[in-house]
């Protein structure tokens, strides 16, 4: 009865250990991916149900104040997950991925984690998640996007509303994700929009373009991603760009209206 008793004694400890544990992140107790990616062998649920929390995730991908659906290649983004829950949950976690292609490689780069959040590696991909269970219910870091031509990506993201009483019982999980566009890629319609025309291109030296919407944005970016110009208008639907900065290459020209975007090619030999 003795051995019985201390065998339940230490198992509930080694239990209580991989709970406590746990609460500083899968990528760094587990070594797993727990996002609901197709990389998961199983998202947060396996361990914590859904509870009594109402719990949902929110991903949103921000530039500036707005939360944004495209990427331009090598641009900084701020990546926020929010941990929804009713006033009951006590603390919160979450684990996120960025993953593109068919082999769902690493998507783009994250860096500057808030505090309190750790960016860890499992299988040559990088995970970042909360070091220790948070008392907020939100949590953030940049993303920098990926080379031109990675295409659509996809953001994976798991997170946990928990009771705080030591181990998964009455805890809530749930996971979503998100696809975000490349500019020039995924993001080009077949056909140019009505009223968008290129008038007069002369290489290295001007272009000038007629566009659907009096106002609006354009923007020049290189193959790797680097912002060579950003023009914003209004009023018109003419307007002029100074190619004479730009070297040898090929580029993309971006223009986002109100309502409609373009995206294509030019090259300056």
């Amino acid at each position: 009865m003795q051995n019985k008793t201390l065998l339940l004694v230490t198992s509930g400890l080694i239990g209580a250990v991989f709970l406590l544990g746990n609460a500083g992140g899968a990528a760094l107790v587990q070594k797993t991916d727990r996002t609901g990616s197709p990389l998961s062998p199983a998202p947060c649920q396996t361990c914590h149900s859904s509870g009594k929390f109402n719990t949902s995730v929110d991903i949103q991908l921000i530039q500036g104040d707005d939360p944004v659906t495209t990427y331009v290649p090598g641009e900084v983004y701020t990546l926020k997950v929010i941990v929804n829950a009713n006033e009951n949950a006590q603390q919160f976690g979450f684990q996120a991925v960025a993953l593109s292609g068919q082999g769902h490689d690493q998507a783009g780069t994250f860096q500057n984690p808030q505090t309190g959040v750790a960016i860890r590696s499992v299988n040559n991909r990088s995970y970042p998640e909360q070091q220790y269970p948070s008392l907020k219910d939100t949590f953030q870091l940049e993303w920098v996007a990926p080379m031109a031509g990675t295409g659509d990506i996809k953001i994976y993201s798991a997170g946990v509303a928990t009771n705080a009483n030591g181990n998964s019982g009455g805890d809530g999980a749930a996971f979503a994700n998100i696809t975000i566009q490349e500019f020039g890629v995924s993001s080009i319609a077949t056909n140019r929009p009505a009223g968008f025309d290129i008038i007069s291109y002369l290489p290295g030296n001007s272009m000038v373009l007629m566009v659907p919407e009096q106002d609006g944005q354009l923007m020049i970016y290189d193959l790797m991603g680097r912002i060579h110009h950003v023009q914003s208008y209004r009023g018109i639907n003419q307007v002029s760009l100074d190619l004479s900065s730009l070297h040898s290459g090929t580029y993309l020209l971006h223009w986002k209206g109100s309502t409609s975007m373009w995206t294509e090619n030019f090259f300056i030999p």
